[in-house]
């Protein structure tokens, strides 16, 4: 009977350990230090879905009422920064005016967490936190149509002039790197594979870039993004 139990005794010990890959995967601990079930690091976030920019002033009319739609890939460079480069169609209209605009803005963001929870979680370098920016603005073509009338100004080979024109539509395209600054979102995750996207541009005049001194449309100082996404 010794002898049996030393046996099985012997064979427990000298089983071959279970081998885990633990390649592309995070495994992270809760409050009572258990392990929770180790996840994808996602890489890469593809995302789509619909803008609504607050506070977007011009030039040419009042600040503008704006909706868009945008198509976005977001690579991970570091753990906890990233490279965003999107492909922005905007639609505005403002005081007799309308701006349909196709924008490339360009931006470098660094995640950070707040709060243990947050720092706990089972991502805890996911693409869904809070964030800084640095987001560069390109508009790859913006076509102005206004109401020809004596109190709105006239935009005129990039500037806006004080005196009546014989036009009233005006199309401007790849004024590149117009804009620079940096702003401050979280992006959130609902349910499976929606998003929300929450920024505000940093109103600090130093940390603001302006090519030009007059523009048919500044960066909305307010940005609320919602869509659906796919993680690689």
């Amino acid at each position: 009977m010794i002898r049996l139990f030393t046996f099985f005794f012997l064979m427990a010990h000298l089983a071959p350990a279970q081998v885990v890959d633990k390649k592309n995967y995070t495994i992270t601990y809760d409050s009572t230090s258990q392990a929770y079930k180790p996840v994808p690091d996602s890489k890469q976030l593809i995302k789509t879905g619909l803008n609504l920019p607050f506070f977007r002033q011009s030039s040419v009319s009042a600040p503008w009422k704006s909706v868009g739609v945008e198509a976005a890939i977001e690579h991970k460079i570091k753990p906890d920064i990233s490279l965003l480069g999107a492909l922005e169609m905007n639609y505005g209209f403002g005081n007799r005016a309308w701006l349909y605009s196709v924008d490339l803005p360009i931006s470098v963001r660094y995640y950070f967490s707040i709060g243990r929870k947050m720092k706990k979680r089972v991502d805890p370098h996911g693409f869904f936190r809070h964030y800084v920016a640095i987001r560069a603005e390109n508009s790859l073509f913006s076509n102005l149509l206004y109401n020809d009338n004596p109190f709105t100004e006239k935009y005129y080979r990039g500037q806006f002039v004080n005196y009546r024109t014989n036009v009233s539509k005006y199309n401007e395209a790849f004024n590149l790197f117009q804009y620079a600054y940096v702003q401050v979102g979280s992006q959130f995750k609902i349910k499976t594979n929606k998003y929300l996207d929450i920024n505000a541009v940093v109103p600090i005049t130093a940390l603001i870039y302006n090519k030009l001194e007059y523009t048919l449309a500044t960066p909305a100082y307010v940005t609320i993004k919602y869509g659906l996404f796919w993680q690689k």
